[in-house]
């Protein structure tokens, strides 16, 4: 099955084709994202069943709370931000540097939920819900494959998109939230962009694969060429660094 390639909206405009517009991971990510919000203002849902604690998992086996943790957040203007992040630079970045790889891209947000389900508790700095620091990873990841694009935060300043993810920590203290959380969304986007982009081009090698079964489910679903034989045995299904739309 042919990569699925995204175009933008359709001349009818509206909200069904802006929806159809971002790529389908981004989608069903910030679809999951809002429906939960929409159920917590609703007061069906309470956030407490769906926070990262851990006791609740080992003790009374509520896995899905290794996955809602990174899909809640509630209604309110990080909500509005961090939605329009999200579709902007994580449609980016599955639509472009992910473009015939999606399943590369879902395997690097699959990482990068264990890094912070596991990693902050380690230094004592446990996180309830992951949704912020997860952007946050792709925001890093997007401002490290177009280092030198300029981006304009709030039609205030202009800056190089490499600086964008400490323009957006400096925005966190200003506005007296913490900046710990998205530090640690930036620890694993520098993690997965240094073990799949700085590592393989210094030394040749790839520690990362992206497993050949994630690759096989997309496919199936249409999202994403499902692997062939020659291309798991010869090199898995991990490609290395993206390129951009148009790049030689």
């Amino acid at each position: 099955m042919p990569p699925r390639v995204v175009h933008g909206p359709n001349q009818t405009g509206g909200l069904g084709a802006f929806i159809e517009s971002i790529p389908p991971i981004t989608r069903v990510w910030a679809g999951t994202i809002f429906a939960c919000a929409t159920a917590h203002y609703l007061q069906l849902l309470h956030p407490g069943s769906l926070a990262l604690v851990w006791p609740q998992i080992t003790q009374n086996y509520h896995v899905w709370r290794l996955v809602t943790c990174h899909a809640f957040m509630a209604f309110g203007m990080s909500f509005v931000w961090s939605m329009i992040f999200l579709i902007k630079y994580g449609g980016q970045v599955e639509s472009e540097v992910y473009r015939f790889n999606p399943a590369d891209y879902l395997f690097m947000l699959i990482c990068g939920a264990l890094f912070l389900v596991s990693i902050p508790p380690l230094v004592g700095y446990p996180l309830f819900f992951t949704t912020s620091p997860l952007i946050m990873m792709v925001i890093y990841v997007w401002s490290r494959n177009y280092p030198d694009m300029q981006v304009s935060i709030w039609g205030l300043v202009t800056i190089q998109a490499f600086y964008l993810p400490f323009a957006f920590l400096f925005m966190d203290i200003v506005f007296g939230a913490s900046p710990v959380p998205n530090l640690f969304g930036i620890a694993a986007g520098h993690l997965w962009w240094f073990l799949t982009d700085l590592y393989p081009r210094s030394s040749g090698r790839q520690l990362v694969r992206t497993p050949a079964a994630l690759k096989r489910w997309l496919g199936g679903m249409g999202v994403g060429p499902a692997p062939s034989p020659a291309e798991v045995q010869q090199w898995g299904v991990f490609r290395g660094r993206g390129q951009r739309l148009g790049a030689s």
